[in-house]
């Protein structure tokens, strides 16, 4: 099981998550407010909340970037798949030490993406 961060490691880990996002030139940018927010209410797991800053969808390979650019450290990523805030459309990954997906839901947005529903539990 991956530990919790401290606050200022957490801060980090952010910061250092969204040099690699402008580097990689996905259109997605960190919540921190809402990553923090998960991370204390979330079973306690560092996670990140990325949203789409451009206009269009999200796509699988966007998606393996992302997890890629992640830290280990960081156990649940959620990804907000739209521009508009109030498109719920988005996909929340489980990932194990190793960035492997354990579960992937909502399981008909991840089948949209191309990511099968995977539970190791």
């Amino acid at each position: 099981m991956i530990s919790l961060p401290k606050t200022e490691q957490r801060n980090e880990i952010y910061a250092e998550m969204s040099q690699k996002l402008k580097q990689s030139g996905l259109p997605y940018e960190i919540n921190i407010s809402l990553s923090e927010e998960y991370t204390m209410d979330f079973l306690k797991k560092m996670s990140v909340v990325v949203a789409r800053t451009r206009n269009g969808k999200g796509e699988k390979y966007e998606i393996e970037q992302l997890i890629q650019i992640l830290p280990n450290r960081v156990s649940y990523l959620k990804i907000n798949m739209n521009q508009n805030e109030n498109d719920n459309k988005n996909v929340r990954l489980l990932l194990d030490e190793t960035k492997e997906i354990m579960e992937c839901y909502p399981s008909n947005n991840c089948e949209e993406v191309g990511i099968e529903n995977i539970k190791r539990f």
